[in-house]
């Protein structure tokens, strides 16, 4: 998830990304946000986003996008995590 999502920014944006990957015993929590607005233009299906929700979701969590404060983009997933003592 953290490629596709590091990809996609390269393919559409120019300068910085900000990648934060948090994990509790019960979650993994993985925001990225890139510029909004460059000129950046790259080929592709425009299924990028679409997929990465897709793939979350068979996991049983949540993709969500927005623009975020400073003009970016974010990216926002959220996973839960199966701990092995709850088997």
């Amino acid at each position: 998830m953290v490629q596709a999502l590091l990809t996609n920014a390269l393919k559409y944006s120019e300068g910085s990304v900000r990648l934060r990957v948090e994990a509790t015993p019960d979650q993994l929590r993985i925001s990225c946000a890139n510029p909004i607005g460059t000129s950046r233009v790259a080929p592709g299906s425009g299924l990028g986003l679409q997929g990465m929700a897709e793939r979350v979701g068979l996991l049983g969590g949540t993709l969500d996008r927005a623009r975020g404060a400073d003009n970016r983009f974010v990216v926002d997933v959220d996973i839960p995590l199966i701990r092995q003592d709850a088997l």
